[in-house]
């Protein structure tokens, strides 16, 4: 691959993560204005509208791929479901720069999972990625739950951004049953739909008495950010991205995410930055780069018994991503 080409991967790679990193924020803004249910039911409408054409393609496979929906539907549950309305109760109570920096552990969430659940091995880079990346979040966090003598509410929104990371690792390893037949922009639309599917009704019965006319044309314009940009937009620069870089590099780029996360809640939320929140995210990407890098990369002597890196190349947060190799 030519320079020019590699730099335009690297360009689409780090878009996306930023867009990626964002969503954190736009969630937290909105679920500090509206009901979480009316929240996502909005972002999944308006996002859906976007996703009609690729949805009406798959009308031909619903007869001879219908397996592969149903898996798309269970992954629709701990994807755009759980996923979702853990991560917007969590931000309830917990800062927007804490979501951002917990964000960037779903890498190795996911090979905590795999491991669980699949057997999966971790070579020794993975687990040196994971202990990191721990003692990153409790860094991250040390100010709200030991400094400031926390509270219940910052614990729960902690344990519910957990469970919403610990849900769409499930969700990407789910990926791995749909057959290859189904493309990652069919499959996001699919899941989409099952969002707007669920929350759109939910959002009418849980919260009656909202009403959408009360909302401001910046909401609405916050709104179509989450709905097309972080939901859709992100996703197709992250695919433009991986498919000219090897795995093992694009994964890399995930660091950028949390990072992006801390920064723009501080420049759009006014959130305080604390030194441990830096030195938390500084560890959490640390944790990335010993997961996700090639091992060429690292020290000789901390290659010993490694068979292969752990390679990362799904979108946190996102819907219908899966692992290429290249």
């Amino acid at each position: 691959m030519d320079t020019v080409s590699r730099i335009k991967a690297y360009a689409c790679l780090t878009t996306a993560m930023v867009m990626v990193g964002s969503s954190v924020v736009v969630a937290r803004h909105l679920v500090m204005n509206m009901p979480v249910f009316w929240a996502l039911g909005l972002r999944f409408a308006i996002a859906l509208v976007t996703m009609l054409p690729v949805l009406l393609r798959l009308i031909p496979k619903v007869r001879s791929h219908g397996r592969d929906l149903i898996v798309l539907l269970c992954q629709a549950i701990f994807g755009a479901v759980l996923f979702n309305i853990f991560m917007l109760y969590g931000l309830k109570t917990e800062t927007a720069v804490i979501g951002g920096i917990m964000a960037g552990t779903t890498p190795l969430v996911m090979a905590c999972v795999a491991t669980i659940f699949y057997g999966e091995h971790l070579n020794r880079m993975a687990k040196l990625g994971i202990l990191f990346s721990g003692l990153g979040i409790v860094l991250a966090n040390s100010g709200t739950l030991f400094v400031q003598g926390g509270d219940v509410g910052s614990l729960r929104g902690i344990i519910c951004i957990i469970l919403a990371y610990v849900s769409e690792a499930v969700f990407l390893l789910m990926r791995k049953s749909v057959s290859s037949a189904i493309s990652d922009m069919e499959a996001s639309a699919v899941i989409t739909l099952a969002g707007a599917i669920f929350f759109v009704p939910t959002a009418f019965v849980i919260s009656p008495e909202f009403h959408v006319s009360s909302l401001s044309i910046a909401q609405w314009g916050i709104l179509t950010y989450y709905g097309l940009i972080v939901t859709v937009a992100a996703y197709w620069f992250w695919f433009r991205g991986v498919s000219g870089v090897p795995a093992s590099e694009a994964g890399a780029f995930v660091g950028v995410m949390p990072a992006s996360g801390v920064i723009i809640s501080a420049l759009f939320l006014h959130e305080t930055i604390r030194a441990s929140h830096v030195a938390g995210c500084l560890l959490v990407a640390v944790g990335i780069v010993f997961a996700a890098g090639p091992t060429w990369q690292v020290p000789r002597w901390m290659r010993r018994g490694v068979r292969e890196p752990l390679v990362v190349s799904e979108i946190p947060g996102h819907e219908g991503m899966r692992r290429r190799h290249h």
